[in-house]
């Protein structure tokens, strides 16, 4: 499904061409990691040219940043420019989303009253997810990949629910498909214990790391086969 508007901002301001507004909105509505996000603004301004700055996450926040560039005797008239602009793809992470305008004459100088700053018309904010579920604080990643005949295949996305639980959906973002668990079974057995339930005859296979020590498991149920219940309270004895 292209749920086309996840967030829309309107601002309105004083400028060269008087009173004048802008939006802006981003599709899919949910980007997963690897995706490319697709930006539509709308500016009741002339002659729109647009700049696209965009910084790469780093420690999990990024920022991409619009500059629409307008004439310097830019008129406001409708109807407005639609301009299309794709960004990605992205890595997982945090982005600032910022949308400038400012004003050059044709070859691209200042206008005549001189260079000023770019006006800020609107701000807002996109999450990319990660697939990966990371529980019990970073330590252990689940990831899942699933295979549907007559679909293909596809990496899985995790949606955490508690420090130590979380699941993963496949087809769609609202129909839930496999929940997974990592519960510390220190205390009893001297080990780390990995439960999976899921509500699927796909193919799935899921594997569980403990980044501490680069334990690594992987659990596989067969194309066809309901979903058989992993009760795991052995193969991680990564306990301190």
């Amino acid at each position: 499904m292209d749920r086309r508007v996840v967030f829309s901002a309107m601002l309105a301001f004083v400028g060269f061409g008087g009173l004048q507004a802008e939006t802006l909105s981003y599709s899919p509505l949910h980007p997963r990691g690897g995706d490319s996000v697709n930006f539509t603004i709308s500016t009741f301004n002339c002659g729109a040219l647009l700049d696209t700055a965009f910084a790469p996450p780093g420690a999990g926040n990024g920022s991409i940043r619009f500059t629409i560039t307008q004439a310097c005797n830019c008129v406001a008239t409708p109807p407005p420019i639609v301009l299309n602009e794709a960004v990605g793809p992205l890595a997982a992470g945090a982005y600032d989303i910022t949308l400038y305008q400012q004003f050059r004459d044709e070859g691209g100088a200042c206008c005549e009253g001189g260079c000023s700053p770019p006006d800020l018309l609107l701000t807002s904010a996109l999450t990319v997810s990660d697939p990966t579920l990371s529980l019990r604080q970073g330590r252990f990643r689940v990831s899942a990949e699933w295979r549907a005949p007559g679909i293909g295949q596809g990496i899985a996305q995790g949606v955490p629910l508690t420090d130590e639980s979380g699941y993963f959906t496949f087809f769609g973002l609202t129909n839930v498909e496999l929940v997974a668990k990592v519960l510390n079974g220190c205390p009893v057995n001297q080990r780390y214990w990995i439960f999976l339930a899921g509500m699927t005859n796909v193919g799935v296979t899921v594997q569980v790391e403990d980044t501490l020590t680069g334990r690594r498991e992987t659990y596989v149920n067969p194309l066809g086969q309901a979903f058989q219940p992993v009760l795991d309270t052995s193969t991680f004895a990564t306990c301190p």
